[in-house]
């Protein structure tokens, strides 16, 4: 985290960084995302989804409230045993800017050290997530099409796109999907 690098900045060698989560489960980061409106809210998406052999697996998602002082680790969707996010990645992260308190992860795997769920080329792990209370709690997003989870490879928020904004995410192998409750997705014919 850097206070001091920003545009008003002109020596780039004055620049001074802070760590924030060299003392936490894992270092592999895949997508970070701060809340609109109050950037002391941090989500941070473990795990590295490069398809690379060198990519590590995620722990989780690592939250802040406090602008990166402490972390509270969230493993997966409530207790339910297949839908950890132990093992898999986080790609992108996206917040709603019309409803701060709603935000869609993209999670996928990788081609590199694997644990969890991840192990099973059938995993139910991978997809798309969604929270309605700024990243506390998670659940798994419904595809209308009924496709078969796969690695969700993108998510972005486009607020010009109907009257509250809308969700875009790319799955592997099966498209382009849109939202605009960030929790039922569709996929697009074009």
């Amino acid at each position: 985290k850097s206070t001091n690098a920003g545009s008003l900045n002109s020596n780039p060698a004055s620049v001074t960084w802070q760590a924030l989560i060299d003392d936490q489960p894992t270092l592999a980061v895949g997508a970070i995302a701060l809340q609109p409106g109050n950037s002391n809210v941090i989500l941070v998406g473990t795990g590295e989804t490069n398809s690379s052999s060198d990519s590590y697996y995620g722990l989780g998602i690592l939250r802040s409230s406090d602008g990166g002082a402490t972390w509270t680790q969230i493993t997966g969707q409530g207790q339910t045993p297949d839908q950890s996010f132990l093992g898999v990645g986080f790609s992108k992260i996206a917040f709603s800017t019309s409803n701060p308190d709603l935000v869609v992860a993209a999670t996928a795997g990788d081609n590199g050290l694997y644990v969890g769920l991840e192990e099973d080329g059938n995993s139910t792990a991978r997809g798309l997530y969604f929270s309605a209370d700024g990243g506390l709690t998670w659940n798994r997003v419904i595809l209308s099409d009924g496709a078969v989870p796969a690695s969700a490879t993108a998510v972005i928020y486009d607020a010009s796109q109907g009257t509250g904004g809308t969700f875009y995410a790319f799955i592997r192998r099966h498209g382009l999907y849109s939202s605009t409750d960030g929790q039922h997705f569709t996929r697009l014919t074009t």
